[in-house]
């Protein structure tokens, strides 16, 4: 897709081998922007120019130096293999070990591809041994015209199309899926139950406690969250909440506190409505009556939360 353009061109002129070129590639990104795509793309362009490509996930390996020499054997004995590690972040020490020990053994023209949703350890970019052969990329959203494309491959009429652009903002897999849910055309179409339920326990995991969907509720109504502002619902989880928010890759820290990606929160906000409407409409009431001595720059003002909680 176009807006994985710099990410292929870094990819190509590693393979040529350009003098500026990096050996490794790190790229993350939150869940649906595209990760996996990218690095079936990269395999396909490695083969086209005679490569060895060589593609493992660390989601489907045990945290063993053992288990992945194993799973990428020939790499060390091809002197220019492609080797790309998708959910990189997903296997306990994977990304320290490659970097520290596996990686510095390869020939100096392997390229390597890591990916991960979550953003790399900071030696990568500075350690000046690392900095002058490795570039980080956080991958981003799709453009409106990409996303109209996702639409016009999935014959989504015209009228849903706002809806289906807003919910996503931008997120690929979201964009797939709702586009295949709103294929029927109705003017006001609402993501599906399906659709909601399949985003959620890929941004989130399959069974969320209790506590982690009232912080992922409030960082969606208040636009951000800090541990003071968890501690009036989560009283003594807050900190650890707060923790756990932090090392999410769906959150980034802002000057409020800690905000979660805009696609989280409009699921977020849809399985809250869907499923504990008047739980979520009372928590929206006190938030706003804790924060109504400051302007309530939440999820409203960023359309997240939708005319449904009037």
């Amino acid at each position: 897709m176009a807006h994985h353009y710099g990410e292929l061109a870094s990819f190509t002129a590693a393979l040529r081998g350009e003098p500026d070129a990096a050996s490794v590639l790190y790229l993350h990104g939150v869940a649906g922007t595209g990760k996996t795509t990218l690095l079936h793309r990269f395999a396909d362009e490695a083969r086209r120019t005679g490569r060895a490509a060589v593609r493992v996930s660390g989601a489907c390996l045990r945290p063993s130096r053992r288990d992945f020499a194993r799973a990428v054997r020939h790499v060390a004995d091809v002197p220019d293999a492609v080797l790309l590690v998708d959910d990189v972040d997903r296997a306990a020490g994977l990304e320290t070990w490659l970097r520290e020990g596996f990686l510095p053994g390869l020939s100096p023209r392997a390229v390597t591809v890591l990916a991960g949703r979550r953003a790399p350890h900071p030696m990568w970019t500075a350690d000046p041994g690392w900095a002058s052969c490795a570039r980080v990329r956080r991958l981003g959203r799709a453009t409106r015209e990409e996303a109209h494309r996702i639409m016009d491959a999935h014959a989504v009429p015209p009228a849903p199309r706002p809806r289906v652009l807003a919910f996503c903002a931008g997120n690929v897999l979201a964009l797939r899926l709702a586009s295949a849910d709103a294929a029927r055309g109705p003017v006001d179409w609402r993501p599906s139950a399906g659709v909601t339920a399949a985003l959620l326990a890929r941004f989130v995991g399959t069974s969320p406690s209790a506590r982690c969907l009232t912080a992922l509720r409030m960082c969606a109504l208040a636009g951000a969250v800090t541990e003071d502002l968890l501690r009036t619902e989560l009283g003594p989880h807050a900190a650890e909440m707060f923790r756990r928010l932090r090392e999410r890759s769906f959150t980034t820290r802002e000057p409020a506190g800690l905000a979660i990606d805009a696609v989280v929160a409009h699921v977020v906000v849809e399985e809250a409505l869907r499923h504990d409407r008047d739980g979520f409409l009372a928590l929206h009431a006190r938030l706003d009556a804790h924060l109504r001595h400051r302007p309530f720059r939440g999820a409203e003002s960023r359309g997240v939360v939708p005319e449904r909680l009037r």
